[in-house]
């Protein structure tokens, strides 16, 4: 029975120690450091970041700078492991996997989380943010840590936030007016809120997996997405489309989510460690983002795509249609919350 008992605990040990977010106690051995003596036993971190992006995808650089500054500072007592394109799962699974605590990061598009934070759907409004400087001095308000804390109540910490682009409608025909866009086939991601905006416009929004999309659109199952330059990019859109009108409708945000378990699991030290790398790839994703923000946007022309700019008349006549779409994310957040997320917003113009 005791021998029985010592193995159970013996694996119980082995179990937990390769669980999320886990440490380890490397024995000392006989090595030496540079000073002749052995070092101290030190426990070791391991961290996953799992994500739908690929390399050249903004997510994909907040996590890797994230790592970098991680790895630098933490020296041997920290290692984060990426896992980009989708090899843990969908969106809807690392967010499931994040919340019980059994992923430690999960890096993507806050409007992925909406169903299960509703919370985040404030940043699902339509034409809510002028530019990407005005949503950069939203996203570094306080209404952050607001969301922030409706967010640790679903065992979700946004570790870090920066902006990806403002999304675009890339198609293959070119619009010039609302009636253009009549039965158009948008491919939009399952967000309801995207979902009744695209409808309100006369479109036919059409809910499909990233991974299909460039399929989707060269077999015209689609007619069109919606995306910032950067996935337009990545994801070689420009192959299988002509036109694309910049429409400026959504600031998409990129956010390093943490498992709030995970992290009240671990010590003062390093959690304090992953808030101050947290800083860094925001800050180093930013400096990236701005230096290649133009270059994103001539590789589209360059393909061949015609890039045209949404007129003033059709700029008011979209923000009037999708006024339904702006009233149901209200409806669904609260009033309060809504219209504190509305004051940060103006007061950040």
């Amino acid at each position: 029975m005791k021998k029985t008992l010592a193995t159970l605990m013996a694996l119980a040990m082995i179990l937990a120690l390769a669980a999320c977010g886990g440490k380890s106690e490397p024995s000392a051995g006989n090595e030496k450091d540079s000073t002749g003596n052995t070092p101290a036993p030190a426990e070791t971190y391991t961290f996953s970041i799992g994500m739908n992006s690929v390399e050249g995808d903004v997510p994909y650089y907040l996590a890797e700078f994230f790592k970098q500054a991680m790895e630098e500072k933490g020296g041997s007592a920290v290692e984060v492991n990426l896992y980009p394109g989708g090899q843990m799962g969908g969106d809807a699974e690392l967010t499931e996997n994040v919340m019980a605590g059994s992923l430690d990061f999960y890096c993507g598009n806050i409007s992925n989380t909406v169903p299960y934070v509703t919370a985040g759907a404030v940043l699902d409004e339509h034409w809510g943010f002028d530019d990407l400087a005005h949503f950069r001095r939203f996203i570094d308000s306080d209404f952050m840590d607001e969301l922030n804390n409706e967010y640790k109540k679903s065992n979700i910490r946004i570790a870090a936030v920066c902006e990806v682009g403002m999304r675009h409608l890339l198609s293959n025909k070119k619009i010039e007016a609302l009636e253009d866009m009549a039965g158009l086939k948008v491919r939009v991601m399952q967000n309801k809120y995207h979902i009744a905006a695209w409808e309100a416009l006369g479109a036919a929004p059409t809910p499909m997996d990233w991974g299909e999309v460039y399929v989707g659109l060269q077999q015209k199952m689609i007619d069109g997405v919606e995306q910032p330059y950067f996935f337009i990019c990545s994801s070689k859109l420009y192959e299988v489309q002509d036109y694309m009108l910049e429409t400026n409708h959504i600031a998409q945000p990129a956010a390093l989510f943490m498992s709030e378990k995970v992290y009240q699991g671990l010590p003062a030290e390093i959690q304090a460690l992953i808030d101050e790398c947290s800083e860094i790839a925001t800050q180093k994703t930013r400096e990236t983002t701005d230096s290649m923000m133009a270059d994103r946007l001539q590789e589209i022309k360059d393909h061949g795509v015609e890039v045209s700019q949404v007129t003033p008349e059709l700029l008011a006549e979209m923000r009037e249609r999708v006024a339904p779409a702006t009233e149901l994310i209200k409806q669904d957040v609260g009033e309060e919350f809504f219209n504190a997320y509305a004051a940060a917003r103006d007061a950040t113009r």
